[in-house]
């Protein structure tokens, strides 16, 4: 892990030195295992490309060069080294599930027995109406998130659930009534 991340900062020297001087760089704090390194200087033109990728990754890259103020083959370049190391993980879409009839959206909190959640958890994740899963710390062990068409698809899904876990303790049900997003990409902040 570390050497993979300090492999990517010597491709962002790399490339940050064949750049045009009078680019400005932006400061970024990166976590790279057991030490932490401050203010490692990214490259302005990174954080441009990922914001532009963010809110349209399907846009050409003539159209982000266009943007970005550099080639569409720079853009291509600097797309596919953030794609190597890891940044970008994929390109998708965004579905809005309520448009497909699914309008109840649910977050399920699942205590469960001691050292099991994981293995249940990736259990969970290949059920129906299953769109995330995670692991986590505190009184609950597994956080669901899921869409149903009704209250009565959600019932047969809990009942369904707690019949074939027997690992699990303990579930609560929180039906998202409003849901909110920050319009700005968390790199960006």
């Amino acid at each position: 892990m570390l050497l993979k991340n300090f492999k990517f900062l010597y491709n962002l020297v790399i490339i940050t030195k064949k750049l045009p001087k009078n680019f400005k760089n932006i400061k970024l704090n990166l976590d790279i295992g057991d030490e932490f390194m401050k203010n490692v200087k990214l490259h302005k033109l990174y954080l441009k490309l990922l914001k532009e990728l963010y809110e349209n990754s399907r846009e050409t890259y003539e159209k982000l060069g266009k943007t970005c103020g550099v080639s569409s083959v720079t853009c291509y370049n600097w797309t596919q080294v953030m794609k190597k190391e890891g940044i970008i993980k994929r390109f998708t879409i965004d579905i809005d599930y309520k448009k497909l009839g699914y309008n109840v959206e649910v977050l399920i909190e699942i205590k469960a027995k001691r050292s099991l959640s994981q293995k249940i958890a990736k259990k969970i994740s290949t059920l129906p109406n299953v769109t995330h899963v995670w692991d986590v710390t505190g009184e609950t062990d597994i956080i669901i998130r899921g869409f149903f068409r009704n209250t009565e698809e959600l019932s047969s899904f809990l009942y369904n659930t707690l019949q074939k876990f027997p690992e699990i303790e303990r579930m609560t049900t929180h039906v998202v009534l409003e849901s909110y997003e920050n319009p700005s990409p968390l790199f960006l902040q």
